[in-house]
């Protein structure tokens, strides 16, 4: 089985990371930020760089970055594959299982799976990439430390993104409430989307939605800088998921099971116009903004936001 290059989305630190595949040309090495453009003649066949991700039509950035990528790398091609996003990890692993996966690039969503890709021995080693490029890994910070497995690199982040609450301005207005703000406690959050809260059948107003990703309840557990998911102790992620499964009780957010069940995106639900907070990472903001200008957001439901 060929080893793959791994580009990670972690949602801890939402970055993205990539690793090498031995038989590809090394010219152009994921992560390098200074790469060297190559001139290629006609007659020279392109390196075609296979490259597993989710979710392209619904997400800028990844036409962006092969754009970027191959207007400086000239001798190589990259064939962007979407593996769609719901099941993703669990077609990779299937896709990377075998001796038939053709992938060199692949685009991971999380922490355990970059963990069990790294134990199947699935992914190479970054380190002797990142010496030919000279890249400077110190600039990636403390991410570094948390992906390092064995002493061992196999990824690179290609983006940095942070999480935050995007909120439905009309919604707080039709009920009266203030805004959510920058330095809410949780018991103020847990008090204002059950403040917007309607559960009248037809007209239901959701103050709270939460993803299916673990991460859409566990984040709040880490924010503190003191907690890790990493060591095996999980007593104070207790709080967070008592608040979610009452709010869920309550009809203040969508239950986890018809979430799942029925596959509804994150996107999906906020785009309704009948959710009024929800915690999600920076990079809804470019597919909020590019689905509001081509029409398929309903300005009237979610344009103020």
């Amino acid at each position: 089985m060929k080893k793959k290059i791994a580009l990670l989305l972690s949602t801890l630190m939402l970055t993205g990371v990539l690793s090498a595949c031995g038989e590809k040309a090394q010219s152009a090495v994921p992560g390098n930020e200074t790469p060297t453009e190559v001139e290629t003649p006609a007659e020279v066949e392109k390196t075609v760089l296979k490259w597993a991700i989710w979710d392209i039509e619904g997400t800028p950035y990844w036409k962006a970055l092969e754009e970027a990528y191959e207007a400086k790398n000239k001798n190589v091609d990259l064939e962007l594959v979407d593996l769609g996003s719901a099941d993703y990890m669990t077609v990779l692993a299937t896709e990377l299982s075998g001796t038939g996966s053709d992938f060199d690039v692949v685009t991971i969503k999380d922490v355990p799976g970059y963990a069990t890709l790294v134990n199947k021995n699935t992914l190479e080693p970054l380190g002797d990439y990142i010496t030919s490029s000279k890249l400077d890994i110190e600039a990636y910070g403390t991410v570094i430390d948390q992906i390092t497995v064995n002493e061992n690199l196999y990824q690179l982040p290609f983006r940095n993104d942070f999480w935050l609450v995007y909120y439905n301005k009309d919604i707080f207005d039709r009920a009266g409430k203030a805004y959510p703000t920058n330095d809410m406690t949780f018991e103020e959050y847990d008090a204002l989307a059950r403040s917007v809260t309607d559960t009248t059948f037809g007209e239901q107003v959701y103050g709270a939605h939460y993803h299916t990703w673990r991460s859409a309840v566990q984040l709040f557990g880490v924010l503190d800088g003191e907690h890790t998911i990493l060591d095996g102790e999980y007593e104070f992620f207790k709080p967070y998921y008592e608040m979610v499964l009452n709010q869920t009780k309550d009809g203040v957010t969508r239950d986890y099971v018809t979430l799942s069940t029925e596959g509804l995106h994150y996107s999906g639900a906020f785009s309704n116009g009948d959710v009024a907070m929800m915690n999600m990472g920076s990079w809804f903001i470019s597919t909020m903004m590019a689905k509001l200008k081509n029409g398929e957001y309903n300005k009237d439901l979610v344009g103020n936001w």
